[in-house]
This record gives structure tokens, sequence and C-alpha cells, in this order.
């Protein structure tokens, strides 16, 4: 073989070995572009998770002061009935 001849299979060589090393690498980032698009979907998901979440709470919140405000209003009621009553056990 002549001179010429290696250096022709060299670079035959080597364009098919970088040409493989491409290969691979892409590969290898359509592999993570599709976890990290997973990723992005389960995030998503577990964001709208927690706004329904938030507002679940917030609702339940607003009960709560909704309630305490009615039990207010039901002891003032019951203090009064019981005022009227102990007026006329007194008299």
């Amino acid at each position: 073989m002549s001179l010429e001849a290696i250096a022709v299979l060299m670079v035959f060589v080597l364009g098919v070995i970088f040409g493989v090393i491409c290969w691979l690498l892409n590969n290898k980032d359509a592999q993570q572009e599709k976890k990290i698009d997973d990723l992005f979907a389960k995030h998503q998901a577990d964001a709208d998770k927690l706004v329904n979440l938030e507002l679940i709470v917030a609702g339940q919140h607003y009960k709560k002061s909704e309630i305490d405000a009615l039990m207010k209003d039901f002891r003032e009621y019951l203090d009064k009935r019981f005022d009227r009553l102990e007026d006329a056990v007194n008299k």
C-alpha cells in the first residue's frame, strides 16, 4: 500500500469514527430532551395540583371565618335568650 492509500484510508476511518461519535451524541441529546420534556410535564402537572390545593385551602379558610361569624352571632343570640330567661326567673 502506498502512503497515499494509507492516508485516504485513515481519513475514511476518522470520518466514520467522527460520524459514529456524532450519531451517539445526537441519540444521547434526544434521550435527554425527552427526559427534560417528561420532567417539565410532571412539573406542570404538580404546579396545577398545587394551584388547585391552594384554592381548596383558601376556600376552607373562608368557610372557617364564615362559621366563626355564625358562631359569634349564635353565642350573642344565646346570651340574650339566657339573659331574658334569667330576668324572667328573677321576677
